[in-house]
């Protein structure tokens, strides 16, 4: 690397905000330039310069953002010392290096001497100094130059302090928006100009037709920075001013952290009758990851069958957060089937495992027309191993309690009626289980609202598992969920829980998750990400919300 130190001015005026990728040292560290640009698919000529364009602008937004939350920084800890507001942009430095790309003299370049280059006075030095081929900047720091009686205290509002900071940052993202050509760099009293012509005195604004929010969308500033600038400059005419230099860095760092959702404009697909509110796992990040974390363990790092017991009041999400693991999974090779008990339907507790069963089945055969050779293949073994396992009259009486068996194995005549015992009923489903285990597929199992389900069924699942749990290999390969509502609990669900583990009959490695209530923090994070806002303009909402939901996911909702 090689560095140097200029004005923010100046680095305003050299037009490399336009140009240049502006990175955080922590950015750096990662790896990665964690712009959180998206890339879109270029299908032709024009689709690529519509989408390199549209990448390009959120380069230029995002860089402007990141080098107002360094410049707010240093306003802050100005005012602060010296209670003064009455800065302009060529009062505050900015230390940058550069990244160098790969064939230039890295040992030379980066020598102790390049990193303390002069401060450079005009915007030719500047140039000079940055070369052409280094695209990836790093954003060291940002401070006022002086901090002596250059700055008289004075006594000015809350509202004259943000506003005198607004205009600065203002200048920031005028050099960087298309209502200036896209190369081009402009000078100090051009960007003055221009800020004094938006910002007129508040006599004006008030008998104007149009808001400043309203001028600043005009400019074809992003949605977030316009609400941004507009309460920061315009603050004593709306009712979501700042009042502390915390609430701008919460509000930049945001835009930085999550640029899709907070600051760059929502795409087309945004604007859709189907709102997805509450589709984010807000709350319930500790819990994902630890269903993730369990889930995705190599086999050979599994010895038993894993067991997950999700529990919690109804609505609180556990079916929402089950089907999200499995939409993950599924994409590396697990074969995930749900099913779910009703109330007042216990009698029909029977078909409910019936039905998962089939699903598994018709999954296998469906394998048989996929274009992926790797799926032909396991629904062939799959095939082969259940053919292998059963005899003629086993597969009849297994076809009348999984229909799906007669389109895998086509000679399979039903038998109608048949009465099988329960336990007739355990070997024959342990057995199918065991033979699609054997195929070096993992399953994932998951049954919704186990407190419906009858004792016989619960007593029939927990059999076939703990047959299950009788063969080394199959068991690594499984994973079984179960969900219920911890406030409907029987003695017959007390006794199934309790069968899982070291002293019960089925040997896994059990987790427990409960879910609890969301918390304010939770609620605040739902509505600010499903609406796009920042925390101070949903903080009031989300309290009421709250209170009136008692943290209960699905009322929040």
């Amino acid at each position: 690397m090689r560095g140097t130190t200029t004005s923010v001015q100046i680095l305003i005026e050299s037009g490399h905000l336009l140009t240049r990728r502006f990175l955080f040292n922590s950015e750096l560290s990662l790896g990665s330039p964690g712009t959180g640009i998206s890339e879109q698919p270029q299908q032709n000529d024009v689709d690529v310069d519509s989408c390199r364009g549209a990448r390009n602008s959120q380069l230029h937004i995002l860089n402007a953002v990141k080098l107002s939350l360094m410049l707010t920084r240093a306003f802050g800890r100005g005012y602060n010392i010296r209670k003064n507001a009455s800065f302009v942009l060529d009062d505050f430095v900015v230390k940058l290096e550069f990244l160098l790309n790969a064939g230039e003299d890295h040992d030379e370049a980066s020598s102790p001497d390049d990193k303390q280059l002069p401060r450079t006075s005009t915007v030719g030095e500047f140039n000079a100094i940055t070369s052409d081929d280094c695209d990836e900047w790093v954003l060291l720091d940002v401070e006022l130059k002086y901090l002596d009686s250059r700055f008289p205290s004075e006594h000015a509002s809350t509202a004259a302090v943000m506003q005198s900071l607004g205009k600065l940052l203002f200048a920031i993202f005028s050099q960087n928006n298309d209502a200036f050509e896209p190369e081009a760099s402009y000078s100090k009293g051009e960007i003055e100009s221009r800020t004094e012509t938006i910002h007129h005195s508040s006599k004006t604004r008030r008998s104007a037709s149009k808001s400043l929010f309203q001028q600043y969308i005009e400019l074809g500033f992003p949605i977030s920075v316009c609400r941004f600038l507009s309460d920061l400059i315009d603050g004593d005419m709306t009712h979501h001013s700042f009042m502390r230099f915390d609430d701008i860095i919460h509000d930049l760092e945001q835009m930085i952290s999550h640029p899709q959702v907070f600051l760059f404009n929502p795409a087309n697909d945004f604007y859709t009758s189907t709102i997805n509110f509450g589709q984010r796992y807000c709350g319930r990040s500790k819990e994902l990851a630890k269903l993730f974390e369990i889930t995705t363990i190599p086999n050979e790092s599994r010895v038993d069958l894993e067991a997950i017991f999700v529990s919690g009041m109804a609505g609180s999400g556990k079916s929402h957060l089950v089907s999200a693991v499995g939409s993950f999974i599924s994409s590396f090779g697990f074969m995930v089937l749900r099913a779910k008990f009703k109330r007042g339907m216990e009698y029909k507790s029977r078909d409910v495992v019936s039905t998962l069963m089939h699903d598994m089945v018709s999954n296998i055969v469906k394998m048989k027309e996929s274009v992926n050779d790797s799926d032909v293949d396991y629904s062939r073994r799959a095939s082969r191993a259940i053919s292998k396992a059963f005899d003629a009259d086993s597969l009849s009486v297994l076809a009348d309690f999984v229909p799906s068996i007669e389109s895998l194995v086509p000679d399979t005549v039903k038998k109608e009626n048949v009465r099988c015992s329960h336990w007739q009923l355990v070997l024959l489903l342990s057995k199918l289980l065991c033979s699609v285990l054997g195929q070096e597929r993992k399953i994932f199992i998951a049954l919704d609202d186990l407190q419906w389900a009858d004792p016989t069924t619960l007593e029939l699942v927990k059999e076939v598992l703990i047959s299950i749990c009788q063969c080394p290999e199959e068991r690594q390969r499984l994973v079984f969920v179960g969900m219920y509502r911890d406030n409907d609990v029987s003695s017959h669900l007390t006794s199934f829980t309790s069968s899982f583990g070291v002293s019960g009959g089925v040997i896994a490695n059990v987790t427990d998750v409960k879910l609890s209530t969301l918390s304010l923090d939770d609620v605040i994070e739902m509505i600010m990400t499903e609406m796009r806002l920042p925390r101070r303009l949903v903080s009031e909402l989300a309290d009421v919300v709250h209170k009136r939901t008692h943290g209960h996911a699905l009322f929040v909702v």
